[in-house]
């Protein structure tokens, strides 16, 4: 990443859940170790819990960037009621967004909630027929996208201002 910005924004989603279902990543604790430098210059790209990577990124990254702010965006609800997916890929959402909360929380790192305060994303059939994809109910439709920008923004905006 440039050295020239003035924001790092750590935006976790649904793909982290998919791969920590799919791949059984282990889960880990906030007690985790990062992985160290001499691993990372060895190549080792795989930490040995999502947690380990969650800090190990959030540790890079304020070394790095010891004057930007970084921020993390919690990713919002991913199902509607009646979605049933035949794999388990999206089960471990819960678990995502609460190591990507505590992460956070145990670096002093800002946190933009779209989990607990996109509420036009949650699992109400009203809001997946407005605000996602026909497609599959998962992904944020144009009116979605849109109105997780402002909610971004406005976070944005608390924190730097």
């Amino acid at each position: 990443m440039s050295d020239d910005l003035d924001i790092v924004c750590v935006f976790g989603g649904i793909n982290d859940a998919s791969n920590y279902a799919l791949y059984n990543t282990e889960h880990g604790s906030i007690n985790d170790a990062i992985m160290t430098d001499d691993e990372i210059a060895d190549g080792v790209t795989q930490p040995t819990t999502f947690y380990s990577g969650v800090k190990t990124l959030l540790s890079q990254l304020i070394t790095k960037y010891p004057e930007k702010y970084i921020v993390v965006v919690i990713p919002p609800h991913v199902l509607d009621a009646s979605y049933e997916p035949s794999i388990t890929a999206y089960a471990g959402i819960d678990k995502i967004v609460n190591a990507l909360r505590e992460c956070a929380e145990f670096y002093g790192i800002p946190i933009i909630d779209l989990y607990k305060n996109a509420q036009y994303l949650n699992n109400h059939s009203t809001n997946v027929a407005i605000y996602r994809t026909a497609m599959n109910n998962i992904h944020p439709s144009a009116k979605g996208y849109t109105r997780m920008s402002y909610d971004i923004q406005k976070g944005l905006e608390n924190i730097i201002f």
